[in-house]
């Protein structure tokens, strides 16, 4: 039986539409999927993880941190591993960063409380020594400085930090792993209760 033309173009929008719902099905299908995948990367290790930021390289997360040697302000080299056995709070920053100068001294504060627990935050500045050095010694910063521009910029992107947004933050525990990262400022609040997450699991 001949349908009539009225007839056929009817059919043609229901197929079309069903398509549509079917592709959008999908869509939403593949974004819950992905949702889940970050969720359970973010469930390698216990505590706090990071993976709610596009500039965070998610696979870094749960892995040994990256080794690196970089100067500090006197000029002297340092290793990362330096500070194994603690909690380390690995700050990439810039003196021209606003975001990074607000959050430095919430970094000292939380230091100071928490320092005679096993907590240490290491700074490394992507800028020039002689900036990173002024703006250092005009706020009193009382934890290890190190500095770079080129090789710091690599160390932060080999931390995870894939778009080079300043300022970025790594947490790595007592094990060497890195349990947090983020490309947007901490304040006090927000670092203490992750590092007393961690403390908590020694």
């Amino acid at each position: 039986m001949n349908q009539s033309p009225d007839h056929q173009a009817v059919g043609s929008l229901g197929l079309k539409a069903t398509l549509l719902v079917a592709v959008i099905m999908a869509l939403v299908a593949g974004l819950w999927i992905g949702s889940m995948t970050l969720r359970d990367q973010g469930k390698t290790t216990k505590g706090p993880v990071g993976i709610d930021d596009p500039a965070v390289n998610a696979p870094v997360l749960g892995k040994k941190r990256p080794e690196f040697r970089l100067p500090d302000l006197e000029g002297n080299p340092h290793d990362i591993s330096e500070w194994d056995g603690k909690i380390v709070l690995l700050n990439f920053w810039a003196t021209w960063c606003p975001p990074c100068q607000k959050e430095i001294p919430d970094f000292m504060k939380v230091r100071e409380a928490l320092g005679p627990k096993g907590f240490e935050v290491v700074g490394v500045a992507i800028d020039q020594r002689d900036m990173v050095q002024d703006f250092a010694d005009g706020l009193a910063i009382d934890y290890p400085i190190l500095h770079g521009e080129a090789d710091a910029a690599e160390v932060s992107r080999r931390y995870g930090n894939s778009l080079g947004g300043l300022p970025y933050s790594v947490l790595i525990d007592r094990q060497g792993r890195i349990r947090y990262a983020r490309a947007r400022p901490l304040n006090a609040d927000e670092l203490t209760r992750m590092v007393e997450a961690l403390l908590k699991e020694d």
